[in-house]
């Protein structure tokens, strides 16, 4: 058998070396090839965030880090239409080829060396979307372009067709930020990729190649003009009727406007920022807000500003939450400086008289009666500025009152000798126990407890959903997903006999103006802080906690007389 070989080697030396070289370079061009790897067929780093509420509604969609929005879809929810268009534009053998089209790259290397200079490219579809997933933007070099056609055919090689063509609409980048098919439909036409027609589809099609060229909003004509010989392609190839290309060349087309991509959103913010973890969104965020209750929300609080002006409020928040599983349902705020970016429901004011029941729930948890006698008199605390001397509410004094009638007609002297026998230390360790915001008592003195520390909405509503569930404290939940944190830091007596207090709906009558009339028994506790500058109102039941500030986002008073029992109470 050598012998023989050797003889044809003697005989035919040319063709012997031909031979030679050709196994050389099959054999190079397969360990090239083994080298280079197979890509992975991921998702783009150029994909939004879908944001779905608690019910699976897809509320909107979150830009990626680079500002491009897109989400991948199966093939099976593309319109055979644009699968069509798209190959006929990009690549018309790609059901043929193994990842290189050896005729196209024959017919463009002629046409290159013949122009001397590059008229037309042999990329296929395969080695476009190699591109994409490297993150390339053009390869010009002859190594990048052998590294290119080796992975598109080792792509070939691990993958079906189907699989390449549907990975690579999804990384198709269609301009305006739009990467993917399912965006593209969706940003131009308003519509999902699986109903496009004949023209939106050859439309999109012709996109890809040039997007700033092609622009559909500067450059519609070219876009046209491009899509109609796209059209007459797809009927020269028999893809496409008569009829169907005269209706498709007479389609008209409406390019939905150019919309700027969603702003995150606050309750969005807040939600990724209560994240233990990483604070980037994932690849998908389920938050717990109920998309019904927060849109009521919203359009009730919108409304209520034009009510509130007489009162020289121009903003106002509210935050429902679910007591059972600590479940933001609703978050929502308004605002006339409709300019300003403050989340109202995370902004810190003066509570007013809401830190309150919270002092009683440490003295009833330390042994006090709620029919206990506590003194309503006049009292003056000495003090670096100064003497305090406090007074209630309405100016008066009642001499001795049951701790019970103290809290619910909101009584400040006799809460304030309350919080100095339980020392203003430990009050302050209490109230941050069960939700809110560390305070610094040997700053804020007595007057802490009436109010002149800060705290937020969001705040007070962990604060009293914490009364809600018999004194388990829970910190709000935003995500589905998220984890539950259950504390006990409250005795279930002392919340008890708080909620008690607070439902009896005899007691604060007087207070209220008329303004809670409602069928079930529901807990409630105002707040007006000095100055008329926010007015507060909490009610919770073991279900719901429902908490809503009035005032002015800038900080400036409203009108004498602006109190939670009036202007929040009414809202909640």
């Amino acid at each position: 058998m050598g012998v023989y070989v050797a003889r044809i080697a003697r005989r035919f030396p040319r063709a012997t070396a031909m031979v030679c070289l050709l196994l050389a370079a099959f054999v190079a061009w397969r360990a090239f090839r083994a080298w280079v790897g197979v890509p992975a067929l991921g998702p783009t780093a150029g994909y939004s965030t879908p944001v779905y509420d608690r019910t699976g509604l897809r509320l909107r969609d979150l830009p990626s880090r680079t500002g491009t929005r897109g989400q991948a879809v199966p093939l099976s929810q593309v319109s055979p239409r644009f699968l069509l268009s798209i190959q006929v534009s990009e690549d018309r053998h790609f059901r043929a080829h193994d990842g290189v089209d050896r005729g196209a790259l024959l017919r463009a290397l002629g046409q290159n060396l013949l122009h001397r200079r590059r008229v037309s490219g042999a990329s296929t579809l395969t080695q476009q979307l190699v591109k994409n997933l490297d993150g390339a933007t053009q390869r010009r070099t002859i190594g990048q372009k052998l590294w290119e056609m080796a992975a598109a055919q080792n792509l070939e090689a691990a993958h079906s067709k189907d699989e390449i063509l549907e990975s690579y609409v999804n990384h198709l980048g269609f301009g305006h930020g739009l990467v993917g098919i399912d965006a593209a439909a969706r940003g131009y036409f308003g519509v999902p990729p699986a109903s496009l027609s004949w023209g939106e589809a050859a439309f999109l099609a012709v996109l890809p190649r040039a997007p700033s060229r092609l622009d559909p909003y500067r450059h519609p004509e070219r876009v046209r003009s491009r899509q109609r010989v796209l059209l007459r392609q797809l009927h020269a190839e028999g893809l496409l009727g008569p009829a169907e290309l005269e209706a498709a060349l007479g389609e008209p087309l409406t390019i939905h406007p150019l919309s700027a991509p969603p702003r995150r959103g606050r309750f969005v913010a807040a939600a990724l920022h209560a994240r233990p973890g990483p604070k980037a969104a994932s690849s998908t965020v389920h938050l717990t807000l109920d998309a019904s209750l927060q849109a009521d929300a919203q359009a009730e609080l919108a409304e209520m500003l034009l009510v509130l002006r007489p009162s020289h409020a121009s903003g106002v928040a509210a935050v429902v939450v679910d007591n059972a599983t600590s479940e933001v349902l609703a978050w929502a705020s308004a605002s006339e400086a409709e300019a300003s970016h403050v989340d109202l429901v995370l902004a810190r004011h003066s509570p007013g008289s809401l830190l309150k029941p919270f002092v009683y729930g440490l003295a009833f948890q330390q042994g006090l009666s709620a029919d206990a006698l506590l003194v309503d008199a006049p009292m003056a605390i000495g003090g670096r500025d100064g003497t305090y001397a406090p007074q209630n509410f309405d100016g008066t004094s009642r001499g001795l009152v049951p701790a019970r009638s103290a809290l619910a007609e909101s009584l400040n002297l006799p809460v304030l000798r309350l919080a100095q026998e339980l020392t203003l230390g430990r009050v302050a360790w209490f109230l941050e126990r069960v939700g809110l915001p560390p305070m610094t008592p040997s700053r804020e003195g007595l007057p802490l407890v009436l109010g002149s520390a800060s705290v937020s909405l969001a705040e007070l509503a962990v604060a009293y959903g914490t009364l809600a569930r018999g004194g388990i404290y829970a910190p709000l939940r935003f995500e589905v997903q998220a984890p539950r944190s259950w504390e006990r830091r409250m005795s279930s007596r002392a919340a008890a006999q708080v909620t008690s207090v607070l439902a009896d709906a005899r007691l604060r009558l007087p207070l209220l103006h008329g303004a809670l009339d409602v069928p079930f028994s529901v807990a409630l506790k105002t707040g007006t802080s000095a100055g008329f500058h926010d007015a507060w109102a909490v009610l919770y039941t073991p279900q719901r906690t429902v908490a809503v500030w009035v005032g002015n986002p800038s900080g400036a008073p409203m009108a004498p007389g602006s109190t939670g029992g009036r202007l929040a109470v009414p809202i909640a």
